[in-house]
């Protein structure tokens, strides 16, 4: 959705709106539409997209790892596999490397922090979600707006 300058009041009284943090817009899908679509148009959308990447791989991996070992590996599981108790042990510990990404996921979200979100702040599409959060019509009218484009996508 492009936001059009002219639905942003120009008297929007910046000083009066606390901005959100970049942990707050991440954890708000409608705020991070805004975001998502700056990224996009400034070129930088890899940052974002590798973020979200590693914490669904994390989301789903330690889920996977749990569901297995309820259903397969614990002793007096529903569907217990005959393996020694070594064995077992080993398969409860965490040899699996859920963690591998977090170390560069840690520094993308830093270089975010510091680089892309500063200036999406400052950018119409970060006036148009401090507006957003004060004012529920244009919210909604930015919202279905946000819904068209993804249905003709």
């Amino acid at each position: 959705y492009m936001l059009k300058k002219k639905e942003i009041p120009d008297n929007l009284p910046k000083t009066s709106f606390k901005y959100p943090t970049l942990m707050t817009v991440m954890d708000d899908q409608f705020a991070k539409r805004f975001f998502r679509y700056f990224c996009h148009q400034q070129i930088n959308i890899e940052n974002l997209v590798f973020h979200e990447q590693v914490k669904m791989f994390n989301r789903r991996t330690q889920a996977h790892k749990a569901r297995i070992l309820r259903t397969f590996i614990e002793e007096g599981s529903p569907s217990e596999v005959n393996i020694d108790s070594n064995q077992r042990k080993r398969c409860v510990a965490d040899d699996i490397k859920i963690n591998m990404f977090d170390e560069a996921e840690v520094e993308i979200y830093k270089i975010m922090d510091r680089d892309i979100f500063p200036r999406f702040r400052t950018s119409n599409m970060g006036v148009a979600l401090l507006f957003c959060n004060k004012d529920e019509k244009f919210r909604n009218r930015v919202k279905d707006n946000f819904e068209g484009d993804k249905k003709d996508k």
